[in-house]
């Protein structure tokens, strides 16, 4: 059998499709979210990442290396230009982190802290090694090298302890930020099924309402015009009074079914004439066949007596006749 595409089944294929395709929508969106949300696994891999690196390089920020290198420094003066060189990167590395994060949208608490108060610590820290520490080492004065690593171990110290707050706040803020930020993937998720439904409510509403307002009537006027066409006038036309599309090809059929009715009305007409005019040409002929008969009555009756008056005459003479015999 072969298969026949209705409008009827054309409007529920594309409703089907229609459907498919936003589920596939809301399902590949819901799919990314849970991907790269805090949290999920692209964040975990990236922050993974970012932890390993933090666990085995010192941050530039944090001058715990230089610390280290002085340190160094300290136990082994004989290589005071390899430590001296490996100072000066490490103050150019945090000279350029510090102007990053100075121009950084950071929390103002937190940046404060980092570029401001660290950072006092800290230009203390490279002023007594660069001023005092290290030509001092170079001098081989052991009173000055010895009170300058105290007092630069003094400024570390302080500089460590305000770099333990900020690291404090700072996961203290991430870890709100990532709540945050967990709640708001949810509303989104929420919002996103939210629409989703609407949506796929309109969509079949609209389906609804195109099959009933639109695909219903005209099979009912499909079936409507196959019963004109078979010649059934008095049906009733369905939709008249709409204002559509559909109201309008009703009104066609009304005025098709109209004209029929008036055709087949002129038909019935023109056969109740035509029978009356047979029964007049019948009633004519009658007419015709009795005067006919009765002037063919008239004739018989008139050669009847002419007959009997010749009848009589040829009597008379033959008579007249048998007396003139009998006279000679």
């Amino acid at each position: 059998m072969k298969f026949r595409l209705t409008i009827a089944r054309a409007m529920v294929l594309f409703g089907l499709v229609t459907a498919a395709g936003l589920a596939a929508v809301v399902f590949t969106g819901i799919y990314a979210l849970s991907e790269v949300k805090v949290g999920g696994p692209l964040y975990d891999k990236i922050k993974l990442g970012n932890d390993l690196v933090a666990d085995i390089l010192p941050p530039p920020e944090y001058v715990i290396e230089s610390y280290l290198e002085a340190t160094l420094a300290l136990n082994n003066p004989a290589e005071l230009a390899t430590h001296r060189d490996r100072l000066a990167q490490l103050k150019k590395e945090y000279d350029e982190r510090r102007e990053f994060w100075s121009k950084s949208s950071l929390d103002p608490a937190i940046k404060a802290k980092l570029v401001q108060d660290s950072h006092r610590e800290v230009q203390r820290f490279w002023s007594l090694i660069e001023q005092t520490f290290l030509p001092a080492l170079a001098k081989g004065d052991a009173a000055v090298v010895a009170k300058s690593y105290s007092e630069i171990t003094a400024a570390y110290l302080a500089h460590r302890a305000l770099i333990d707050e900020i690291v404090k706040r700072t996961n203290d803020d991430n870890a709100a930020t990532e709540t945050a930020a967990t709640q708001r993937v949810g509303t989104f998720t929420m919002i996103l099924w939210s629409i989703s439904g609407l949506v796929f409510l309109v969509i079949g509403g609209g389906l609804f309402g195109v099959g009933l307002g639109v695909i219903s009537p005209m099979t009912r006027m499909t079936g409507v015009m196959a019963r004109l066409a078979g010649g059934s006038l008095e049906v009733e036309i369905p939709s008249l009074n709409r204002a559509d599309e559909v109201g309008a090809i009703a009104r066609a059929v009304q005025v098709f079914r109209e004209n029929a009715l008036r055709v087949r009305a002129m038909e019935s007409e023109q056969s109740g004439l035509k029978l009356q005019a047979e029964e007049e040409r019948k009633a004519a002929m009658g007419r015709v066949a009795d005067g006919f008969g009765q002037a063919i009555g008239k004739i018989v009756e008139a050669v009847s007596s002419a007959s009997s008056e010749i009848e009589l005459a040829a009597g008379g003479l033959t008579k007249t006749a048998e007396a003139n015999h009998k006279l000679t």
